[in-house]
């Protein structure tokens, strides 16, 4: 009988930072932004190399703070996850909406006098 790291290790390459990553990247999908933070940060403590789940919980962060009313700190992980260098074939896709979102946050924060 296997344990249950040996299972996910033998189903996936990666084991599970993949299976993990393939969570968040889910709940960011259907944005479960809290999720998908908590989730893209245990995957980059298990993988430090891993760009991608850096970016995308820099992103996820965004989302999570903005809706949490916490303008100046959504704003930050906007501006760190526009200039992060990554792939532009895996960074495009979330460009836009993170150019939206910064807007967005600058409308809020003027209206609130913060900027």
């Amino acid at each position: 009988k296997k344990n249950f790291n040996q299972l996910l290790n033998d189903i996936y390459k990666d084991g599970r930072r993949l299976l993990m990553f393939n969570a968040a990247h889910s709940y960011l999908e259907s944005e479960y932004y809290e999720l998908a933070r908590n989730m893209f940060q245990k995957v980059t403590c298990l993988d430090t190399s891993n760009k991608l789940a850096l970016f995308l919980f820099m992103y996820a962060s965004a989302f999570y703070f903005f809706y949490k009313n916490r303008f100046s700190k959504a704003y930050r992980y906007v501006e760190n996850a526009m200039d992060f260098e990554l792939n532009d074939s895996e960074k495009a896709p979330y460009l836009e909406s993170l150019a939206k979102l910064k807007t967005e946050i600058t409308k809020d924060m003027k209206r609130s006098s913060r900027l």
